[in-house]
């Protein structure tokens, strides 16, 4: 039994660094519809990041508050959870077996009573696009076996060993 568990963690792991190293590829996109684009509409994908700002990042956005200049601080903070965001949002979207996301929103807010946490929240619609899509070009088989990649993770996922 623990050589079967640490063969399904060693194909995991080598499926996820394989998903890591691809996600970027697949596009994510504001347009609704966008031309020469065809696709089959799979379902709507969402992500949250939410990350404290912490004091000194409190204290270089008041400074700059105070100073009317802008903090590097919090547009580096603002940045990182927009790519957590895009990640998990792109590793939805492969997992629903789609290879690229339309109508993209992005939504921020501060949450906590004391404005220390900063959420960064992004929803679209996830789509199947034709991989003979010029947007892929040298990419398609990259894409496709992303999709493969996580639909095999995912199966990898549902086996449940006894305590």
């Amino acid at each position: 039994m623990a050589a079967y568990r640490s063969e399904v963690a060693s194909k995991k792991e080598i499926i996820l660094n394989y998903i890591v190293k691809y996600i970027d590829l697949i596009p994510i996109v504001t347009s609704q519809n966008p031309n020469d684009w065809n696709y089959k509409t799979i379902s709507i994908v969402s992500s949250q990041s939410i990350s404290g700002t912490g004091f000194l990042c409190e204290l270089s956005g008041s400074w700059a508050d105070l100073t009317g200049g802008q903090s590097g601080t919090m547009g580096n903070k603002i940045t990182s959870s927009e790519q957590i965001c895009k990640n998990k949002l792109r590793l939805e979207c492969v997992k629903s077996g789609g290879n690229a996301i339309l109508a993209t929103d992005i939504d921020y807010s501060e949450v906590g009573g004391t404005k220390a946490m900063l959420m960064v929240c992004m929803s679209g619609t996830a789509v199947d696009l034709d991989s003979n899509s010029d947007i892929f070009k040298d990419n398609k088989v990259l894409i496709e076996n992303l999709k493969v990649k996580s639909s095999e993770f995912h199966k990898l996922s549902k086996i449940k060993f006894p305590e």
